[in-house]
């Protein structure tokens, strides 16, 4: 079952990252956004999926098991000065989901969004 609690659990750990009184800066291609691509892929391994980085940068958690898979996710980066969910909520989410459900998905996580 998934459930808020279940969902701020898996966000927990990006509680602290690029946040300060300005806001939440969790640019792209900054040690944030490597800190949240960390993430990514833990939660990927902790859920059984496979980690890639496509030529684009965009983060792909894929199952182990051959195409097509449903596709679900966001972003980690954020707009200058935004929340601690902007993105990280919607890639939260398809982990989530990605382990409540019996069908293959793969979670998404798109480089460079903001």
């Amino acid at each position: 079952m998934i459930t808020a609690e279940g969902i701020a659990a898996r966000l927990a750990p990006l509680d602290a990252i690029g946040v300060g009184a300005q806001g939440v800066w969790r640019m792209a291609w900054t040690d944030e956004d490597a800190a949240c691509r960390a993430w990514f892929e833990e939660q990927a391994g902790r859920g059984g999926l496979v980690a890639r980085r496509d030529p684009a940068g965009n983060l792909w958690a894929c199952p182990d098991s051959e195409p097509p898979w449903w596709g679900l996710g966001s972003h980690l980066d954020s707009v200058r000065g935004g929340g601690r969910f902007d993105g990280p909520l919607g890639v939260a989410c398809a982990f989530e989901i990605a382990a409540a459900v019996d069908r293959p998905l793969a979670v998404l996580s798109f480089a460079d969004e903001e």
